[in-house]
């Protein structure tokens, strides 16, 4: 996210940040692409264009519903 007090930098998104650990401990834990994105879906975390899109930040390209 863009810092309010400083837009030259960034602030981490605490809920996107979630789902970043959520990808990294699944990986450490062994688990491929596939079972990842499974398990991404399984609890209902948006993909990254979906996020955007649900925060009113618009980047174009893919709208994609799911994680690949």
């Amino acid at each position: 996210m863009k810092n309010p007090d400083a837009p030259r930098f960034g602030v981490i998104d605490p809920e996107a940040a979630e789902v970043v650990r959520c990808i990294y401990r699944l990986a450490l834990e062994g688990n491929g692409p596939l079972r990842i994105a499974t398990a991404l879906e399984t609890m209902g975390a948006l993909n990254p264009s979906a996020y955007r899109t649900s925060k009113g930040i618009s980047k174009g390209g893919s709208r994609r519903c799911g994680w690949s």
